[in-house]
């Protein structure tokens, strides 16, 4: 029996041992995002999870009210657009009036030219082949007038 447990020894220290693994560069930025973000998978602590889940939501709500509002007060042509399609009746023709009023009040602000000089650029490359496109504009000379902008609160920006 003794002699037994000796071949076992044998053969165990003979036997090549794996490695240990080691992480790869993806790994160790996983970890190292969970270190920071205080994300612990392995955690049972269902506090934390709840915490963890409503700064989530909060965080979450936020972007969506930013980006919602972002595109009402900058792309508000859209929102004319869309209120063109509905069908006739009072709830749509006053949803109409709404927007009307919506978009000569950020016309009066000048909220709508990021939109109209985008617009502007890409109706203008429109029908251009793409090496016309491509190819650089010329920049007016230092101390050369450019062309004044209407203002759009005197009525000649609409």
């Amino acid at each position: 029996m003794n002699l037994d447990y000796r071949f076992e020894e044998q053969i165990a220290a003979a036997e090549p041992v794996a490695p240990a693994h080691e992480p790869d560069a993806f790994e160790r930025m996983v970890a190292g995002l969970r270190r920071m973000s205080g994300y612990d998978p392995g955690a049972e602590d269902e506090a934390h999870d709840e915490l963890a889940a409503g700064r989530t939501r909060r965080w979450i709500s936020r972007a969506i009210l930013f980006a919602t509002l972002t595109l009402l007060i900058l792309n508000a042509a859209s929102l004319r657009s869309w209120a063109t399609t509905l069908p006739p009746g009072w709830g749509s023709e006053t949803i109409r009036e709404l927007v009307d009023t919506w978009n000569d009040r950020l016309a009066m602000l000048g909220l709508d030219q990021p939109r109209k000089a985008i617009h502007d650029e890409y109706e203008s490359w429109k029908g251009k082949p793409a090496e016309a496109a491509l190819r650089p504009r010329r920049r007016p000379k230092r101390g050369a007038q450019r062309p004044m902008m209407a203002s759009p609160v005197d009525g000649a920006g609409r």
